[in-house]
């Protein structure tokens, strides 16, 4: 499957799939995304995952696994951004917290957008890693839709492999 922005495991799609369902049901989006992230929150448990990449294997619990195209650089409170679209890289994060109120601690700064300590994260940038788990299957956020997948899960990224077309420019 193609992504071009981002791919997570865990949480974030456990909080979409759950707030889809709500809405389904004639409720609000901003309403159902609160209700369903606080108890997503109070309930998860941890992803365990073996993690292979830049011939290094990474075991974890955690709840989450983001994985972004290309590099992405946060900063204060504004938006992450990245200096490059095509690079042919991949940024893997996957953060450390075991306890559920640094998950809300994580949940509030990545909600605006706030920077973490590097010692509460894995970050690496590499073109190619594989994820697998003991689940026989896995929630998976695709550009922010969700979809159901078997693992283990490969990724790659392709350098400059996706052609834009934009308008010249007005002078």
């Amino acid at each position: 499957r193609i992504f071009l922005n981002n791919t997570g495991l865990g949480l974030y799609p456990e909080m979409v799939h759950q707030r889809e369902q709500r809405q389904q049901k004639g409720a609000g989006k901003w309403t159902s995304a609160i209700r369903e992230g606080l108890r997503a929150l109070m309930r998860y448990r941890l992803l365990g995952v073996r993690i292979v990449l830049n011939g290094e294997t990474l075991l974890r619990r955690t709840p989450a696994v983001m994985v972004g195209n290309n590099e992405y650089v946060l900063q204060g409170l504004v938006a992450p951004t990245r200096a490059r679209l095509d690079a042919g890289m991949l940024s893997l994060y996957v953060p450390h917290p075991r306890a559920r109120l640094t998950l809300v601690w994580f949940a509030f700064r990545a909600l605006f957008w706030r920077s973490f300590p590097d010692n509460r994260f894995d970050l690496s940038l590499t073109d190619s890693l594989t994820i697998e788990s003991r689940r026989h299957q896995l929630r998976v956020s695709l550009d922010g839709e969700v979809t159901t997948m078997a693992p283990p899960l490969t990724y790659r990224s392709r350098r400059k492999a996706l052609r834009v077309m934009v308008p010249e420019p007005t002078v």
